[in-house]
């Protein structure tokens, strides 16, 4: 290794050390968790299973035009093009996109988010042989998977303690096209107020998606950074969803509901970080 490339992963380092520091801090204290009457952790399906398509998708957009300026306008090409999906939950991110593609690999590590993306492939696709699911944790699971020509991985960045790894397996599996879909700072983030309300816990404002960027640019893979519209909504949670997310239980669903309307959550838009492969 030359002096050049000690330099450039001395500094990788140093954003990952940040990186895990940052992330560590969103751990609820167990004193904390241990009187929540629901786990924080389990999603409900339902908020990430497909809704009705936008009429556009830069995503889509951004693929389209990637193989088109690649030449794979090819019939034979565009008969076989394929797609992986990273954090697939029930269908939602994956839906908006799939068109180009003959044949697509879901990555999703929960079993109960693995039920319902089976379901919802079912109506999106003519014959199972058209999808896969490959349940585990990326990117341990990546071993078991092919490359394909476009990897799309939606909200999954923050939940990493090994950013370069996962990134760097992310490029590894595409021949042509890496999307990373993430809001501009932890999903958990829009409920910070409200923990400090309910629970008298304050919560971090980091990392951020300048950190995803950097450790993205870090690794040599020239990242385009785009941010989406205020209006896109991936995954919109119910107040149902808010109050399992707090800890909540039924019973205290009116108050929760007053005081969200007194009190709106921040903002916590999406971004897009994309890349060709070279």
């Amino acid at each position: 290794m030359n002096t050049i490339e000690s330099a450039n992963q001395r500094y990788l380092n140093t954003l990952e050390e940040r990186w895990n520091k940052s992330i560590l801090e969103w751990a609820i204290p167990e004193n904390i968790l241990s009187e929540f009457k629901t786990s924080p952790f389990r999603l409900d399906p339902s908020t990430f299973s497909p809704d009705e398509p936008s009429a556009t998708d830069r995503r889509l957009e951004i693929i389209k035009e990637t193989l088109r300026d690649r030449g794979n306008n090819d019939s034979t090409v565009v008969a076989n093009l394929t797609l992986i999906d990273v954090g697939a939950g029930a269908g939602s991110s994956l839906a908006p996109i799939r068109s180009p593609f003959k044949q697509v690999t879901c990555v999703e590590e929960a079993s109960h988010m693995c039920q319902a993306l089976q379901q919802n492939l079912a109506n999106m696709y003519e014959t199972a042989s058209m999808y896969r699911i490959v349940q585990g944790r990326f990117p341990e699971v990546a071993k078991d998977i092919e490359p394909a020509n476009v990897v799309n991985c939606s909200n999954v960045i923050y939940n990493v303690t090994d950013p370069a790894k996962f990134i760097r397996t992310l490029n590894d599996l595409a021949t042509d096209l890496v999307i990373l879909e993430a809001t501009i700072r932890h999903p958990f983030y829009r409920t910070n107020d409200a923990f400090k309300h309910f629970w008298n816990l304050e919560r971090p404002v980091t990392p951020t998606i300048t950190d995803v960027f950097e450790i993205t640019t870090a690794l040599h893979y020239e990242p385009y950074l785009e941010s989406l519209p205020s209006t896109y909504r991936r995954g919109v949670m119910s107040l149902e969803g808010v109050a399992q997310r707090l800890g909540l239980d039924e019973t205290r669903l009116p108050e929760l509901q007053r005081y969200v309307e007194n009190n709106p959550m921040p903002e916590n838009p999406s971004v897009l970080i994309w890349w060709r492969k070279q």
